[in-house]
């Protein structure tokens, strides 16, 4: 699969493209971080998602990988950030479609009180000149993907 241009943290102040949105879940913040760190469940509550695995040994934190596949792609991934309760923040390292020369996704949560929690889940890319021509589709298609997600996984958080 092609390398994607590594970035970090930092890549969240001002990406060159990005899609934001906010979710309350009713679940604690410890528990919505468990689910987004059991990477083989993302497969039932993300869409488009077919399977995920860890590819580095457990404990897990930052500077682990893993490996996920989507519908039409699959994507390698690099954890920035590993904060339990707090926040979840992983690089894509390699990715199968030529959709973006850069991309990372940024999961903060904020706890309110005990049994709910707000997620922030914010998507930060470079698209590649065949994306960036199709750009307003490909940001609708994707934003429209992004909040699904976060409804699925409102509905999984309560039954898992």
């Amino acid at each position: 699969m092609p390398k994607l241009r590594q970035v970090g943290l930092d890549f969240f102040a001002a990406p060159p493209a990005e899609i934001r949105n906010e979710k309350r879940l009713p679940c604690s913040a410890a528990h919505a971080f468990a689910i987004l760190s059991d990477t083989p469940s993302w497969a039932l509550w993300f869409d488009d998602m077919k399977s995920g695995q860890w590819t580095s040994a457990a404990p897990y934190g930052v500077g682990s990988t893993r490996h996920m596949k989507l519908g039409v792609t699959a994507v390698d991934e690099r954890i920035l950030a590993w904060e339990p309760g707090r926040r979840f923040s992983f690089a894509l390292t390699t990715m199968g479609a030529p959709l973006v020369r850069a991309m990372a996704e940024d999961w903060r949560l904020e706890a309110q009180g005990e049994s709910a929690c707000t997620l922030t889940h914010h998507v930060a890319y470079e698209p590649t000149l065949l994306t960036r021509a199709l750009h307003p589709i490909v940001r609708g298609v994707f934003g429209r993907q992004f909040r699904k997600t976060l409804e699925n996984l409102a509905v999984y958080v309560t039954k898992h």
